[in-house]
């Protein structure tokens, strides 16, 4: 729905940045406040909320640098689920996120399957398929073992 350059909008823009190369599809306000969006090509981006909050603190002629924060601070969970060019997640686009605030979670919604986030560290814990089942998170090299032997 453009509006013409003419037309008042009933919409005062707050904070604008490219965000996804294709559509976005999806987006989910995360229980500590992380923007979530979800795109095509199984794409999903996390926007800190340290940045977006530091962006609209800032005066209206700081609007480009607000947006470049934003733009620049994103990240990207494929790269991070993604171990030697093999990927736990669906390339397809992402239909639904949706934001679990007592247990901290993120569920994302794909044509054929689901996966399972924990929105505090960013981890994918789980992937559903159609059959039904589970499939073990991409075990991702870590520097601090005795961390992840923890959280197992």
């Amino acid at each position: 729905m453009d509006h013409a350059a003419d037309e008042p909008s009933p919409f005062k823009e707050g904070l604008s940045w490219q965000a996804h190369r294709g559509s976005v599809l999806s987006i989910v306000m995360s229980s500590y406040g992380d923007l979530w969006s979800g795109g095509e090509g199984g794409v999903i981006k996390i926007w800190p909320w340290e940045s977006i909050e530091k962006s609209l603190s800032l005066r209206p002629e700081e609007k480009h640098m607000a947006a470049l924060l934003v733009e620049r601070s994103f990240i990207d969970l494929r790269s991070q689920v993604t171990v030697n060019g093999n990927c736990n997640i669906s390339s397809s686009e992402i239909k639904c996120l949706v934001s679990d605030r007592v247990r901290a979670k993120v569920w994302c919604a794909q044509p054929l399957s689901f996966s399972l986030w924990d929105a505090r560290t960013k981890e994918l814990l789980k992937v559903f398929n159609i059959e039904g089942q589970t499939e073990n998170r991409v075990d991702m090299p870590s520097s601090d073992q005795g961390g992840a032997e923890k959280m197992r």
